[in-house]
């Protein structure tokens, strides 16, 4: 809840910008988190999303270990992984589309750049069961990226 001493300011910006506010959805959302449910939501996402993460730090360390180094990380929904630099991030995500992977080069996140070889990863949406079934994909595909 905003202070006070902010309300005439902030509702004086809502009308310029929101010229027809919709106040059930705000009520129930203002409900939603007044009530506690929106903090047990975060907390129930963090939890899963950080097991998920812990998941795939291992099954990478297992699969990968001096081929992919994870960024570290305390919150979020990827990871940027770097590759050894003898090994092109170009090559391995082409090798992945044969493994069924979509890699994306970190490359493609940076204008000036040309210096990161890795991927952006994401976890987030992912069972743990599916990520230790990519990774070893994963593996396969910078396998065949360094025997081509």
């Amino acid at each position: 809840m905003a202070p006070d001493r902010w309300l005439d300011s902030l509702i004086h910006l809502r009308c310029l910008t929101e010229r027809f506010s919709a106040a059930l959805p705000q009520l129930t959302l203002a409900k939603f988190i007044e009530d506690g449910h929106f903090a047990r939501h975060v907390r129930r996402m963090r939890e899963m999303y950080g097991t998920r993460l812990a998941t795939f730090r291992t099954e990478v360390r297992r699969y990968l270990n001096g081929a992919l180094s994870l960024a570290e990380i305390e919150a979020g929904l990827n990871v940027a992984g770097f590759l050894d630099n003898s090994i092109p991030a170009s090559r391995v995500a082409k090798r992945a589309e044969s493994q069924k992977l979509d890699l994306w080069t970190l490359d493609r996140f940076a204008l000036d750049r040309k210096d990161l070889n890795g991927f952006l990863l994401g976890f987030a949406p992912f069972t743990e069961r599916e990520i230790r079934g990519a990774i070893p994909r994963f593996a396969r595909a910078i396998e065949t990226a360094l025997t081509s």
